[in-house]
C-alpha cells in the first residue's frame, strides 16, 4: 500500500507541531516564489496567465501526495514552457482557445508517456545520459529564452513562436524599426497647409508617429474635418492617431467622419476624449478593428478600457506615473477590485484632465509632485 500511497510514510510526522510549523513556513515561502513564476512561465508558453497558477499549484499537491521524492521540485520551468511554445505556436495563435486546447492535449500525451515510462522503470536510463547532453539542454533552453524575448526587448514585429532562424531573419528585416524611445508628435495647427508642413517636418527629423488634431482656425463642418485629416494623412507615411476632444477644442469627430477615415492605411488609431463613454461602443460597431481605440479622457479611462479601448493616453500620468500604471495593470490582469480601488482614489485628480485649463492643472500637479515646473 505504501508503495502506491507514499504519503503514508510522512503523514504521521505531522503530529509534531514543529514539523507542521516548518512545513507551513516552507509552503508560504515556496508560494511567494512559485506563483509569480508560474504566471511568467505561462506567458512564455503562450498560455493565458491563469494557467500558470494552475500549473504551479496542482502538480505540487499531486507530487506531495504521490511522488517518490520529498525533495524534488515539481511544476513548470522555462525550458518546458519555451518548448511548448515552439511546438504549438506553428499550429495555432498563442493564447487562443484552439492553442489552449492543443497545449492541454500535449500535456495529457506527455503525462501518459511519463506514466508508461514509470511503470517500465525506465528512469534508470537517465544514468546513461552524459553531462555533455545536460549542458547542451541547458544552453539550448537559454537560447530559446533569448529567442522568445527579442521581440519584446527591441519592440519589433516578430512572429511569436518563431524558431531561432526565423527570428533572426525577421529581426534583420526590421532592424531599422529599433528605436530606444518611440516619439509620437502632436499636430495642432490653425489650418491644413500648416498641419501638412508640420507633419512632413516631423517625419523628416525622425518622429515615429503623429497625433493629429482638427484645424484650429474655426469649428469645421464634417466634410471640412474629413478633408483636413485625409490631406495630412496623404502627405506623410507616418502612422496617425486622430485626437477627438470636444470639451477642449469644441470640435467633435463624428461617427460618420470616422467611417470615412477608417480605410486610410496610415490612420490607425483614435484617442477618444469625449465624456460620453457610449462612443466607444458606437465606434467599434461602426468601424470594428479598422481603427484602434484609446481612452483619452482620464476620468472615464477605466470605463473606456472596459468598453474595448486598447490603451490609455493619459495626462495625469505625468504627475502620477506609478499609480496610473498600477491602475492599467490591474485592469489588464482582470483584477477589477484593485482597479476600482485605485480609480476611486485617483478620481478627484483625474477630473483635472476634463477641465478647460487641463494643461495648467496637469503642469501644477507635476510641480507639486516634483516632476516638472
Amino acid at each position: 500500500m505504501r508503495r502506491f500511497l507514499p504519503f503514508l510514510d510522512w503523514l504521521p510526522l505531522l503530529r509534531d507541531k514543529s514539523v507542521v510549523r516548518a512545513d507551513v513556513l516552507a509552503g508560504l515561502t515556496g508560494a511567494i516564489v512559485v506563483l509569480p513564476q508560474g504566471v511568467a512561465f505561462a506567458t512564455l508558453a503562450g498560455m493565458p496567465p491563469a494557467f500558470g497558477l494552475y500549473a504551479a499549484m496542482i502538480p505540487c499537491v499531486i507530487a506531495a501526495l504521490f511522488g517518490s521524492s520529498r525533495v524534488m521540485v515539481t511544476g513548470p520551468a522555462n525550458a518546458i514552457s519555451l518548448t511548448v511554445l515552439a511546438i504549438i505556436a506553428p499550429l495555432a495563435a498563442p493564447e487562443s482557445p484552439h492553442y489552449v486546447e492543443l497545449v492541454i492535449t500535449l500535456a495529457f500525451m506527455v503525462g501518459v508517456w511519463q506514466l508508461l515510462l514509470g511503470f517500465a522503470r525506465a528512469g534508470k536510463l537517465i544514468n546513461f545520459v552524459s553531462h555533455t547532453v545536460i549542458v547542451g539542454f541547458t544552453a539550448g533552453a537559454a537560447v530559446l529564452i533569448v529567442n522568445s524575448q527579442i521581440r519584446n526587448f527591441f519592440g519589433v514585429d516578430i512572429t511569436r513562436g518563431a524558431n531561432v532562424w526565423q527570428t533572426l531573419q525577421q529581426f534583420i528585416a526590421h532592424v531599422g524599426d529599433v528605436k530606444p524611445i518611440p516619439v509620437l508628435v502632436g499636430v495642432s495647427e490653425f489650418d491644413t497647409n500648416r498641419a501638412i508642413a508640420f507633419a512632413r517636418e516631423a517625419e523628416k527629423i525622425g518622429a515615429d508617429g503623429l497625433m493629429l488634431l482638427p484645424a484650429m482656425v474655426y469649428v469645421p463642418a464634417e466634410a471640412e474635418l474629413v478633408a483636413h485629416f485625409k490631406a495630412v494623412a496623404k502627405a506623410t507615411a507616418l502612422p496617425i492617431m486622430l485626437y477627438n476632444n470636444p470639451p477642449a477644442y469644441r470640435v467633435s469627430v463624428g461617427i460618420e467622419a470616422i467611417k470615412q477615415l477608417a480605410d486610410i492605411p496610415n490612420i490607425v488609431c483614435l484617442k477618444e476624449s469625449a465624456p460620453d463613454t457610449r462612443r466607444f461602443t458606437d465606434l467599434y460597431n461602426a468601424v470594428g478593428d479598422k481603427i484602434m481605440l484609446f481612452a483619452g479622457l482620464d476620468d472615464v479611462a477605466l470605463e473606456g478600457l472596459i468598453l474595448g479601448a486598447k490603451g490609455w493616453v493619459s495626462g495625469l500620468t505625468n504627475a502620477f506615473p506609478r499609480e496610473s500604471l498600477e491602475l492599467y495593470n490591474a485592469f489588464k490582469r482582470k483584477d477589477l477590485e484593485t482597479a476600482l480601488a485605485i480609480y476611486r482614489w485617483f478620481m478627484p485628480l483625474l477630473h483635472l484632465d476634463a477641465e478647460h485649463d487641463l494643461v495648467q492643472s496637469i503642469k501644477l500637479a507635476e510641480q507639486i509632485m516634483g516632476r516638472g515646473s
